[in-house]
């Protein structure tokens, strides 16, 4: 498949619509994971700054706009965008791959009622749990699709880790410098009060008193 592949020969792979694909073991429709595969591949390919909210947010966008989407549809939109078919990568956003969402979904409907001998409305939400049925090109492009939403995922818990580990690590080191501010706060105070009451340490010390145990004593009595 290409970006110069036409409508027609897309609609032919007659593959399964991403509302047709179920839900995943989350409770989140499949669709909107393809979205996010596909976002985030798009946004790979660029060189985009998006963080993971805004793929996430714009794939959900994204599914509920053009849920009727057939998997080799979007394959062809993200490669159309990929090759620079709608316009410059610069100032890629959120907001501008929904407007390149409206552009190819309107030639889509328009494709549709030209293939199909009659204009249809976005079909209805249908909710299949298994895509065993499905053979050949149709089978292939979806297996492809969920290897994407898979690896976004993993991508994602390794990110997620990666940040927990750095939290807890400057967590430890913040607790770190508390520690040896109080250690150096003591130690000031401590020689302070040596050289004040050097002989009442001393008259302790000869008492029996450890020096930690004169020092305090000297403290309470302060």
């Amino acid at each position: 498949m290409s970006a110069s592949t036409s409508l027609p020969e897309i609609f032919s792979h007659n593959t399964p619509q991403l509302s047709q694909l179920g839900k995943d073991n989350d409770g989140r429709m499949v669709g909107v994971n393809v979205y996010v595969a596909g976002i985030t591949s798009i946004v790979k390919f660029i060189g985009a700054d998006w963080n993971a909210d805004q793929i996430f947010e714009c794939a959900e966008l994204a599914y509920q706009e053009c849920y009727w989407f057939s998997l080799a549809e979007l394959k062809h939109f993200i490669v159309r965008i990929k090759t620079g078919v709608y316009r410059s990568h610069k100032n890629f956003s959120p907001s501008v791959f929904m407007e390149f969402l409206q552009e190819y979904s309107g030639e889509a409907l328009a494709g549709r009622g030209e293939y199909y001998g009659q204009a249809k409305p976005a079909p209805r939400r249908k909710q299949i749990l298994s895509i065993d049925p499905l053979r050949g090109k149709s089978r292939k492009v979806a297996l492809w699709i969920l290897e994407q939403v898979a690896e976004t995922r993993n991508k994602a818990m390794e990110q997620m880790r990666a940040l927990t580990e750095s939290m807890c690590s400057e967590q430890r080191e913040f607790e770190d410098r508390e520690r040896q501010e109080i250690v150096d706060q003591y130690q000031e105070k401590l020689k302070k009060l040596l050289a004040t009451n050097n002989e009442e340490v001393k008259r302790l010390m000869s008492q029996g008193l450890s020096l930690d145990e004169a020092v305090k004593q000297i403290l309470n009595l302060k």
